[in-house]
C-alpha cells in the first residue's frame, strides 16, 4: 500500500472541512442529493456506491478488497487499514458502501469510505 500523496492529503482535508457540520433539512420524502455528492462533484472526486465482494489479508498481512460499483465494474486493490475495517463490516453485514476517491477507487486513492443504507 503506497503512502498517500500530498494531493490526496489536501483533498481529504478539504472534504473533511466541507463536511465538518452539515445540516440536511429534508430526509422524509425519498432520497435527496447529499451534500457529500455536491462536494465531490465540485472537486472532481469520484463518488461511487456499491458492494464489497471480497475482503481479506495476504500472508504478508496487507489488506485486500474488491469493490464492485452498482451498474458498473469492479476494483480490487490493497486498502488502508481504516478503509479495510469499513469494507469488512460492509461485507459481513451485507451493506453497501459509498466510496470517494481521487480517481479510480483503488486503495491509494481513497478519500472517504462510508457504510451506505439508502
Amino acid at each position: 500500500m503506497r503512502a498517500p500523496t500530498e494531493d490526496l492529503v489536501k483533498i481529504t482535508a478539504m472534504v473533511e472541512t466541507a463536511l465538518d457540520e452539515v445540516s440536511i433539512p429534508d430526509t422524509g420524502i425519498g432520497l435527496r442529493e447529499h451534500p457529500l455528492s455536491r462536494i465531490a462533484a465540485e472537486n472532481a472526486i469520484t463518488s461511487n456506491i456499491g458492494r464489497i465482494v471480497l475482503a481479506g489479508r495476504t500472508s504478508a498481512n496487507s489488506t485486500w478488497v474488491q469493490f464492485n460499483i452498482d451498474n458498473g465494474g469492479g476494483y480490487a486493490s490493497t486498502w488502508p487499514e481504516w478503509a479495510f475495517a469499513i469494507a469488512r463490516d460492509a461485507l459481513l453485514n451485507d451493506k453497501k458502501v459509498w466510496v470517494l476517491a481521487n480517481g479510480d477507487p483503488f486503495g491509494g486513492n481513497l478519500v472517504n469510505v462510508l457504510l451506505y443504507a439508502p
